[in-house]
């Protein structure tokens, strides 16, 4: 359950104003070091930093998607036209 929750947050956790993963966890470790605690690689060149990070752009990015395809409405209010129709 610990690595459940520990992973849930480092997929939720909001992105950087330039839209990456935030380099510093809640306690102020490294965010690589942090994801190292989850995510096991078999060699030196996979970083469990760069799958934490993907993973949580697009968590975001879905999300983004999703309120972008499911409410036209809001993007009307906003005065931004929906480039999909």
């Amino acid at each position: 359950m610990k690595l459940q929750r520990l992973m849930t947050h480092a997929l939720v956790r909001p992105l950087t104003a330039k839209d990456g993963m935030q380099s510093k966890w809640i306690d102020g470790r490294a965010m690589a070091d942090v994801a190292a605690e989850y995510i096991k690689t078999q060699t030196n060149a996979s970083r469990p930093s760069n799958a934490s990070n993907s993973n949580n752009r697009m968590y975001w990015f879905r999300l983004i998607d999703i309120m972008h395809d499911d409410n036209p409405g809001m993007h009307a209010l906003l005065g931004r036209k929906n480039s999909r129709g």
